[in-house]
């Protein structure tokens, strides 16, 4: 039969819903169809009664109102307990379709009722064969049983204390207990359209209310084929049963019941079954295959399932269990084992469900707080009826909440899982996707679960999770799986807003993967995986925040061995290896390695990776703070890791360096940060020791830009070296190291460069445009520059070793400006040597130049023959209270041996202002030697003719307590050797001593002076001698004075008075001159005389004096 289809009957219509299977259709069809459709009675002919009257014909007592008929067809064997038997209220009675008959072992055969019970009464077109019961009613109240047929009985129709009874085209067929049996507190029952078939039940209600099961044919049953038993207000419609032998509907203690438009089919066990019932409906029904299950509800509640249809059960397809509160409503299930199934129940209100294919297709057992929406699960498993895959499963639940779910699965395939939580407490899933999956979310171990607005695409494997405690994930989104997320045992895991996309994952896994404490990543993205993104691991108090971590296949975010995690406001951008990773962990068979501590990255953003970008090893207190680091490869990339702290970083566009603090890492720390265009160094300090580095600003690097080595105590302070290029502070082999408040300025070599290093410092700091030196101690030791500022380089302090100090420094516009060497001490003291361009101060030996200000310089003082203004000297300097002024040539040359020259200020320069050049124990003393252009020169070096030959004197010199005042001369012996000129002030110059030659080998390849002496000067006015010798020997000019009574004089010649040489006297008085010899004419030569005398000298300590106040 169709699955609708009419049966003509004589006289009116009965619609027969088919839906069972075909091999059923032939006779199911026959048995609920024909078996109603009887022919039409007509009486017998000759029979006495009209046809709405009395008649009947057989066994009676009906004890009066009216009509009856039957006619015959009865046969009830000797001792009859009623056959027929109404007693009367108003009775209709008919039987025309006869029989009646009677062989079974009990009673009645119709019946109806009364000890002071009946009322209304119709039985009508009667067939009911072995009775034990056969129609029955009771007490009754209405009345109706209408065609009737009932045959093997035991039951067949029966009601007990009834009320407004109706039973309506009945046909029960093998009865033995029930085929309608309403019972005895029974009320507003109806049956109607009953056809039913093999009874052993096939409605049976029991102590009955407001019955009412309409529509029935309830066929093969022998148990069952509803069945409500305490019932209350029963009401079952639209039925149609089939195959029962065990239920197919049965209610039990029930109360407010109410299945409506059912249809069950071959249950061999369950298809609905409530038991201890409450205000149980199960509205717009189907059941089909079960053999056991197929809705089943237990200890129930306040039930309602709605348009349920379950298929080929074996085993659940809708279950309840312990059920409190509960609501089911649209569910659909096909294959079998569960297909919806909750158990412990509690609250459960589901709103959904579609589970098809099952193999589970959610099941939550321990259930508690449930409420599930919407969840649709598909061919997962494909029906294999072993409860393995899964599609939803809790387990030992709780506060469950699953809002919209849909898991999948491959058709054909036996895949498993598709969410699966296990072990309870806070679960809620809500809007899920899962798709065809093998895994696709697992979570294990109970705790506080939440898993939120999910879509977890093609699937094998994401998400897993395992011992898990108060993970959540919200906004989860995996997306082209393969593998991927895991969360390795997700101690504390929460990570809001996570998306994974488009993984397929291996080569030792990630794309996400997080694992034990208090784990969370907050507004997550890891991008275009296949290999690594984020990884967090053995974890401690972890947070990462707002991720992003993009482009992966390497590397990409990983901690690892972590402990005081945090990342904060992470973006690490187009990986494939490096972009962050902070190491260890690399432990196994069963753990150990494990390493960092104290992390934090911060406000981050990492850039281009491709390699580095933060690599950071065997870390321990990392923090790298502000950190920006953009271009990578490289790009910070400490290694073993201890103190690590770089805040408020910027390091720029790296692929080499960029920080680098490697291999003890010791107590690093960089702080200010912004280390700039890199492409090598860029700050990068190797065996590491107690490092530092504050306020930097490294700029233009691409080689050096701060560079130390093996390192020790190093630190530098406030720093800026912008333009490097090479150097802009670069120190090497290390020991304490301190630079502060540094600046250097335009690079590319030196601008503060150290190289042996050992004690130093070079304090306040500033070197402007190097481009080599700008401070640069070489051999170093024991170090200091205090108080610097070099400025326009190209040296500018160059210095080389031992125990050096430089200190309150400036050397201006350099081009030289302080070169200094030294084994031994060294101090060149209160500098500033301003104008340079050609030294400005060089120092040599065991120096100390003392209290400097050589100004507007212009060669400074060289060793290597050349002169351009402002103090050079060598070998064991000391050159003291300088202030050496306008050079521009000269003021203070020394070079080779002793050296000492004294209370300095040496004024105009540009020439001379002391200068000895072959020296060797030279000593100059109480100086002020002012406007110069010589003003002491005493001579000779090292030079070289066209033929090789060379030249050294000067030797033992010592010109004392001088004040000279010159524009030419005042002291100039040019050949050296034993020169001693004494008690000085030689005063207005040109001339006042000089004695000459070496007129550098030419002619008569001269060479004289030697052991030149002069004593205790005044020689005053000069313009012309005072003193001058130009060689054949002689000078000594004893005891002098000459500023008059009466001492020398001579020129305006011919052979003036001159004389004395050894005493002839004369030169002849009103001071200075004296000369002559060229051999011999008026003598001289000078040795004069002795003389002195008491007006003729002032003490250069006064001239100086006078000299100074006076300015």
């Amino acid at each position: 039969m169709t699955s609708r289809e009419t049966v003509r009957r004589p006289g009116r219509t009965v619609r027969c819903r088919g839906w069972w299977r075909v091999a059923a259709v032939a006779v199911v069809t026959l048995l609920v169809c024909t078996t109603a459709a009887v022919a039409a009675p007509s009486l017998p002919a000759g029979d006495v009664s009209s046809p709405a009257g009395t008649a009947v014909t057989g066994c009676t007592t009906i004890d009066t109102p009216g009509r009856y008929v039957l006619t015959t067809d009865l046969r009830a064997p000797p001792g009859t307990d009623v056959c027929l038997y109404v007693r009367a209220s108003d009775v209709r009675l008919r039987g025309g379709g006869h029989r009646i008959d009677g062989r079974g072992s009990g009673t009645v055969g119709v019946g109806v009722g009364s000890r002071a019970g009946v009322s209304n009464v119709t039985v009508s077109n009667v067939t009911v064969s072995g009775w034990r019961v056969g129609v029955g009613f009771g007490n009754v109240d209405g009345g109706s049983v209408t065609d009737v047929e009932a045959r093997g009985n035991g039951d067949g129709v029966r009601l007990a204390r009834t009320r407004e009874i109706r039973v309506r085209d009945a046909v029960a067929v093998d009865n033995d207990g029930a085929g309608v049996r309403v019972s005895d507190g029974s009320a507003n029952s109806a049956v109607v359209g009953l056809s039913a078939f093999g009874n052993q039940r096939g409605v049976l209600v029991e102590r009955s209310t407001d019955t009412a099961i309409v529509d029935g044919r309830l066929i093969g049953t022998e148990r069952s084929g509803v069945h409500l038993q305490n019932a209350r207000n029963s009401t079952l419609r639209g039925t149609v049963v089939v195959g029962s032998g065990q239920y197919g509907v049965e209610v039990a203690q029930s109360s407010g019941v109410r299945l409506s438009n059912a249809a069950v089919d071959r249950p061999g066990q369950t298809g609905i079954e409530v038991t201890n019932s409450r205000d149980v409906t199960l509205v717009e029904s189907e059941v089909r295959d079960s053999e056991a299950h197929g809705v089943e509800i237990f200890s129930t509640s306040g039930s309602l399932l709605r348009d349920v249809r379950v298929e080929d059960s074996r085993g659940v397809g809708v279950r309840l269990g312990g059920a409190p509160n509960n609501a089911l409503r649209n569910l659909t299930v096909e294959g079998g084992e569960v297909g919806v199934f909750l158990s412990g129940s509690r609250s459960t209100d589901v709103r959904g469900i579609t589970a098809v294919d099952a193999d589970v297709g959610v099941r939550l057992l321990r259930t508690d707080d449930s409420r599930l929406r919407d969840v649709r699960v598909r061919e997962v498993g494909s029906a294999s009826y072993s409860e393995t895959p899964v599609g939803v499963h809790l387990d030992d639940a709780a506060g469950n909440v699953l809002v919209n779910t849909t898991v999948s699965g491959d058709p054909g395939t036996v895949t498993s899982t598709g969410v699966h939580v296990e072990e309870g407490v806070g679960n809620r899933v809500s809007t899920l996707t899962v798709t065809e999956t093998e895994l696709a979310v697992w979570i294990q171990d109970g705790r506080d679960h939440l898993i939120e607005n999910a879509t977890v695409e093609r699937n094998e494997d994401p998400v897993v999770g395992r011992g898990t405690e108060g993970l959540s994930f919200v906004g989860v989104t995996a997306r082209d799986n393969d593998a991927g997320v895991d969360l390795r045992g997700a101690p504390g895991a929460r990570l809001v807003g996570v998306r994974v996309t488009e993984n397929e994952v291996d080569s030792n896994r990630a794309s996400l993967e997080l694992s034990g404490d208090d784990v969370q990543v907050t507004e997550s993205l890891v991008r275009d995986n296949n290999g690594a993104g984020l990884v967090v691991s053995r974890s401690r108090e972890s947070v990462v925040s707002d991720t992003v971590v993009r482009g992966n296949a390497g590397h990409g975010l990983r901690l690892a061995g972590t402990r005081d995690t945090r990342a904060t406001n992470v973006t690490v951008s187009n990986n494939e290896g490096d972009g962050v990773v902070i190491a260890p962990d690399s432990g196994d068979w069963r753990q150990d390695p494990l390493a960092p501590a104290n992390n934090t990255l911060s406000a981050s953003t990492v850039t281009e990776n491709f390699g580095d970008g933060l690599t950071i090893s065997d870390a321990s207190n990392t923090t790298l703070r502000g950190v920006t680091v953009t271009n990578n490869r490289a790009g910070i990339d400490l290694d073993a890791s201890p103190g690590t702290a770089v805040t408020d970083a910027v390091v720029r566009a790296n692929a080499g360096n960029g920080v680098s603090i490697a291999d003890g890492s010791n107590g690093a720390t960089v702080a200010g940060v912004d280390v700039s265009r890199n492409a090598q160094v860029g700050l990068s300090v190797t065996e590491s020791d107690g490092v530092g580095v504050v306020d930097v600003a490294v700029h233009r690097n691409f080689d050096d830009g701060i560079e130390v080595r093996r390192s020790d105590r190093f630190t530098v302070e406030s720093a800026d070296t912008t333009d490097n290029g090479w150097s802009g502070i670069y120190i090497e082999s290390s020991r304490d190291a301190r630079v502060r408040n540094v600046t250097a300025d335009g690079n590319r070599a030196d601008g503060i460069d150290l190289w042996g290093v050992e004690g130093w410092s070079v304090v306040d700091s500033v070197a402007t445009d190097n481009r080599n030196a700008g401070i640069g101690p070489t051999g170093s030791d024991d170090g200091r520059i205090t108080e610097s500022r070099v400025v326009g380089n190209d040296q500018g302090i160059w210095a080389s070793g031992e125990n050096n100090s430089y200190t309150d420094n400036v050397a201006a516009r350099n081009e030289m400006g302080f070169l200094v060497s030294s084994p031994g001490r060294t101090l060149v003291r209160n500098n500033s040597a301003v104008g340079n361009a050609e030294l400005g101060i060089r120092a040599s030996g065991r120096a100390v130049v003392a209290d400097n200000e050589v100004r507007e310089n212009g060669a400074g003082v060289r060793d290597d023959g050349f002169s351009h203004g402002g103090v050079v000297v060598s070998n064991n300097v000391r050159v003291d209270r300088n202030r050496v002024v306008d050079n521009d040539g000269v003021g203070v040359l020394v070079r080779e041996s002793n050296v000492a020259v004294r209370d300095n200020r040496i004024a105009g320069n540009a020439d001379a202002g002391v200068e000895l050049v072959g020296t060797t124990n030279t000593t100059v003393a109480g100086n002020v030697v002012s406007d110069n252009e010589h003003g002491v020169v005493v001579d000779f070096g090292r030079q070289s003719d066209r033929q090789g030959r060379s030249i050294t004197p000067s030797l033992a010199t010592t010109i004392e307590d001088n004040v000279v005042e010159s524009r030419r001369v005042n002291v100039l012996v040019r050949g050296g050797n034993d020169t001693r000129v004494l008690d000085n002030r030689l005063v207005d110059g040109r001339v006042g001593v000089r004695v000459e030659p070496i007129t550098f080998l030419g002619p008569g390849r001269e060479r004289e002076a030697t052991g030149v002496e002069v004593h205790d000067n005044l020689l005053a006015d000069n313009r012309a001698f005072g003193v001058e010798n130009v060689g054949r020997t002689v000078v000594n000019a004893t005891e002098n004075g000459w500023g008059a009574p009466d001492g020398p004089s001579s020129p305006t010649d011919p052979d003036a008075p001159f004389a004395d040489p050894v005493t002839g006297a004369l030169a002849d008085g009103g001071g200075d001159a004296v000369s002559e010899n060229r051999t011999d004419s008026g003598v001289s030569n000078v040795r004069f005389d002795p003389y002195q005398s008491t007006n003729a000298s002032v003490s250069t300590s006064d001239a100086r004096a006078e000299r100074d106040d006076g300015e």
